[in-house]
């Protein structure tokens, strides 16, 4: 029988400790990696940003609601019996999430001075009273910029804060009707239509949003407040841009039902698209 190699025995020995040390040097290596600190920054872009809310039921909510789940922090202000009306119909949530809810007494000198305490530390405040109400509870534009002058002030409302409806309350129905959508929704012949959901609240939600980031640039920048009046009717008719195009490029002749589809009748009047 050979004898084996001294020398092919220590080379196996050497291969062995070295798969050994490479083992070893793979587990110090995942070692380390979990121990590093993530690279990544998960800050979301409007941490550190506060908002005073006093809005309810959809359109100022769902507003406010989309700078939240960008990171901001929403302070909630609502009524002590009830609370938001959405608590009522079950559609809180839906508007609401990533809020921080308090209860204030507004008719109580005692209730409208802690908001307006909260309003020295913030950058936006929004309310949806209507125009009038507001200036009899003392949260009007300029007591609030008494206490910040930076700040951007949102005042929502159905129809603005002037002219001949500006004291009437707005509802998403009344102004999908006005605004012309009904007359646009559903089969040709048909009776108006709503929309199956908020139509009029949610796009209303959508402009505030970005004119209270808006707001918040111009805040950053120049260091001012701003003032922001938003009417519901204004932001149905905006978001009507096309028919309302269609209607004055045909010189008054107006946008027909299009079913589930567009008003397919343009082609028969004689406009042409490319």
């Amino acid at each position: 029988m050979t004898e084996p190699n001294p020398i092919h025995q220590q080379i196996n020995e050497v291969e062995a400790e070295i798969a050994a040390l490479h083992a070893k040097l793979q587990q110090l290596r995942r070692q380390a990696k979990r121990a590093e600190p993530s690279t990544a920054d998960t800050t979301p872009p409007l941490a550190g940003i506060r908002i005073v809310d006093l809005s309810w039921a959809v359109f100022g909510p769902l507003s406010t609601q989309i700078l939240a789940d960008m990171g901001a922090e929403v302070i909630k202000v609502e009524r002590i019996e009830g609370g938001d009306l959405g608590r009522q119909s079950g559609s809180f949530y839906a508007a609401n999430r990533n809020k921080k809810s308090i209860t204030v007494n507004l008719q109580a000198p005692e209730g409208r001075e802690l908001v307006l305490k909260l309003c020295e530390t913030a950058h936006i405040f929004v309310q949806n009273f209507r125009p009038g109400a507001i200036e009899r509870l003392g949260l009007h534009d300029e007591a609030v910029r008494q206490r910040n002058p930076q700040i951007v002030y949102c005042s929502l409302s159905g129809f603005g804060e002037e002219g001949p409806y500006r004291t009437r309350g707005g509802q998403d129905l009344i102004v999908q009707g006005m605004s012309g959508m009904m007359s646009l929704s559903g089969w040709p012949d048909g009776p108006p239509t709503s929309t199956g959901f908020y139509t009029s609240d949610m796009t209303g939600a959508l402009y505030n949003a970005v004119a209270m980031l808006l707001g918040l640039q111009v805040q950053q920048q120049r260091g001012i407040g701003q003032k922001i009046e938003l009417a519901l009717l204004d932001c149905s008719l905006a978001v009507q841009g096309f028919p309302l195009t269609w209607y004055l490029n045909r010189l008054g002749d107006p946008p027909q039902k299009g079913g589930s589809g567009l008003d397919a009748s343009a082609h028969v009047r004689g406009v042409r698209y490319p």
